[in-house]
Order: structure tokens, then C-alpha cells, then sequence
């Protein structure tokens, strides 16, 4: 009797230890796993705030830009007076003839220089003051005075080397505004980087005198 009763109590603690082993494997991992599931609910929480976060400012940022005078399909002008000086040419650029012959004071140097921030970045368009023609490459590479911006081949990149200044065609990476020794616009299709070495595609921007409303 006292054998079986052992056998029972014995029987009895290995259920109770299989039932508290079970509890244990079932229930100390359950922190772990609640704690994944939050995460996981968190990021997807703030995956769907994002979403809809991108999907506010797609609508709104283009109404913003409009507003504020950035909408890059009709960009704000800002214009400046200047003069080009030469250095290839020891002369200013002027109009009717087109050259880089002008002497310092003469009134047809004197040019308006239109910056606009486009979605390719800033881009600068050149006019005659006194002609409101504006300085153009060709298809052929011929630089020459126009009466209208077309297609953008009246627009230039300016950028500033040291204390000079160069002008890249905004349509053909490697055509520079430059003028020959002779004061004569070099093609831009034949431009050579040995052209750059000795100034003819460098220019020193100079006060003009002209102005602020005369041209705005």
C-alpha cells in the first residue's frame, strides 16, 4: 500500500512537473514575442504616417511653389546690369556687330544678365541693353544675336573660376561663350580646351552704371 502510494505521489509530482515545464516554455517567451509584435505594429504604424505624410506634400508642395514664386515651370527672373570683359580680347562684348571689341565706356557693352532657378539648376540668359536681343548658339555651334529665347539656346550655366567667370551652353555640355584675340565669337561645336588657357572663354563681370528700373 505504502508502494503504491509512492507511486502516485511520484506519478503525481512528474505531471506536475511536465505541466510546470510546459507552462514555462509556452509562457517565457511570450514577452519576446509580444515585444516583435509591437515593434513590428510600431513600424507599420509609422511606415503608414509616412506614407500618407509623402502623399500630403506631393499635393501640397506644388501649390507652396506656386506660391512662393518656385514653381520651376514659370521661374522667377532676376536681372542685373553688367559688363563683359574679355580677356582673350582685352575688350568688352558688345552688339551690332557682335565682338569683344567695345571700348570700356561704350554704351552698347552694356548687358542684362536674366538668372532663373530651373529643375536642371540656375541658368543665365544674356541680352544687348540696348537692342533686347539675346546671345544664342546656333545649331551649328555660330554665336549670334536673337530677338527670342528659343528652346533654350539663348540659356548658359555661369560659373565662377577664381576671379573670372565662364559661360557653358545650358543645351551642349562644352560650348563656351568665348571671342577669339580679334575680338570675333569662336564656335562653340570647334571649342578646344587650349582655348581656355589663354582667357578666351574667361570674363570679368563689371559694374555697368545702368539703372535698376530702366530694365525691370
Amino acid at each position: 500500500m505504502q508502494m503504491l502510494l509512492s507511486k502516485l505521489i511520484h506519478s503525481d509530482r512528474e505531471t506536475v512537473s511536465c505541466r510546470i515545464t510546459i507552462i514555462i516554455i509556452i509562457v517565457y517567451p511570450m514577452p519576446i514575442l509580444l515585444y516583435i509584435l509591437f515593434s513590428l505594429l510600431k513600424k507599420l504604424k509609422i511606415c503608414l504616417m509616412t506614407q500618407r505624410i509623402f502623399q500630403a506634400a506631393y499635393l501640397v508642395l506644388p501649390l507652396i511653389s506656386r506660391v512662393s514664386g518656385c514653381d520651376h515651370s514659370n521661374p522667377k527672373v532676376f536681372m542685373t546690369a553688367r559688363k563683359l570683359y574679355n580677356l582673350c580680347s582685352d575688350g568688352h562684348v558688345q552688339c551690332s556687330p557682335l565682338s569683344s571689341n567695345a571700348p570700356k565706356d561704350s554704351p552698347n557693352g552694356v548687358l542684362i544678365f536674366e538668372n532663373m532657378l530651373k529643375e536642371e539648376g540656375l541658368r543665365t540668359r544674356i541680352k544687348f541693353y540696348h537692342t533686347n536681343n539675346y546671345l544664342c548658339f546656333t545649331k551649328n555651334g555660330t554665336l549670334v544675336e536673337r530677338p527670342h529665347v528659343r528652346d533654350g539656346r539663348c540659356e548658359f550655366i555661369e560659373k565662377q573660376v577664381g576671379y573670372y567667370f565662364q559661360y557653358e551652353y545650358a543645351v551642349l555640355d562644352g560650348w563656351m561663350l568665348g571671342f577669339s584675340r580679334s575680338g570675333n565669337p569662336t564656335n562653340g561645336l570647334n571649342y578646344l580646351e587650349e582655348q581656355n588657357v589663354d582667357g578666351c572663354t574667361k570674363f570679368i563681370k563689371l559694374d555697368s552704371n545702368v539703372a535698376e528700373e530702366t530694365f525691370i
